[in-house]
């Protein structure tokens, strides 16, 4: 799917949980595009710095700022798409439902032995099964599961997803959103606004990045690799038709000077959270 595929949504909210210079290039590219008649009102929350469990991928990049702040390099980004209306966001509203949530959830955790039994959690017609499973095993390095020496781990990774999940519903209602953007989906936060989204019917993009371009994709599911490869390939096809040998080597280097990158006049360094 492309940009121009899409009608333009008025109003919408991209939660970031992690970023690279890529990601948040395509992010406000893909924005831009929505606000050709400078009619969107965006809600743009930066999240690595404020959920209870900070994921493995804001770990390890530049989205976790110890100070707490939103980064000016990325408001000055957004402001200068002018759009309708601009609000930056680092938290999400709390609900009381997410202690409800975490005993109600735990009482079924408590039975299991190991991560595939998480996709029979059920809640409210909640299933976050999924979702925990996939953070569990990466923090942990295993498939088994033992409730007493994993309870800390696995009620905070379902704190997390709760809030997320109970933050998303407020936002879409009080702020009356038509549509969602997320990037790649297959992590807790992120699938933890997938679900409020489905939960309230709101359309929600999902964008992922193949080296330096990215492809977009409505109301369908998670990170595919199957996807991803298929989407380089047929690029790489279109693209070998048009380019000399030598632009093509150029391609395959990994020192490639990005599209998106330079389009925005973005490096990675900008992004020092200040």
């Amino acid at each position: 799917m492309t940009i121009k595929d899409i009608t333009e949504p008025k109003r919408v909210a991209c939660f970031q949980f992690t970023s690279n210079s890529i990601q948040l290039a395509a992010s406000f590219e893909i924005l831009k595009s929505w606000n050709s008649k400078k009619d969107l009102n965006l809600s743009y929350f930066w999240l690595g710095t404020t959920t209870s469990y900070p994921s493995r991928m804001a770990r390890g990049m530049d989205t976790v700022s110890p100070w707490k702040k939103f980064p000016k390099n990325i408001e000055k980004c957004l402001s200068a798409c002018n759009f309708r209306s601009l609000h930056l966001g680092l938290r999400l509203p709390r609900n009381k439902d997410v202690q409800s949530g975490i005993d109600a959830f735990l009482q079924q955790i408590e039975k299991i032995q190991n991560v595939q039994e998480f996709q029979s959690l059920s809640w409210r017609g909640l299933k976050p099964g999924g979702a925990l499973a996939n953070s569990f095993v990466y923090e942990s390095g295993r498939q088994t599961f033992n409730y007493i020496k994993d309870k800390k781990l696995i009620t905070l990774l379902l704190k997390s997803y709760l809030e997320t999940y109970y933050g998303t519903q407020i936002v879409i209602e009080t702020e009356k959103l038509d549509a969602v953007l997320i990037y790649n989906g297959r992590f807790l936060h992120e699938r933890a606004v997938w679900d409020a989204c489905r939960s309230r019917g709101v359309d929600i993009y999902i964008f992922e990045t193949t080296r330096n371009r990215f492809h977009l994709r409505k109301n369908e599911g998670f990170h595919d690799r199957i996807l991803n490869q298929t989407f380089i390939k047929d690029l790489w096809k279109e693209k070998s038709s048009i380019f000399s040998a030598s632009e093509l080597e150029s391609l395959r280097s990994e020192e490639h000077t990005s599209e998106l990158q330079s389009r925005f006049g973005i490096s990675y360094a900008v992004f020092c959270l200040k």
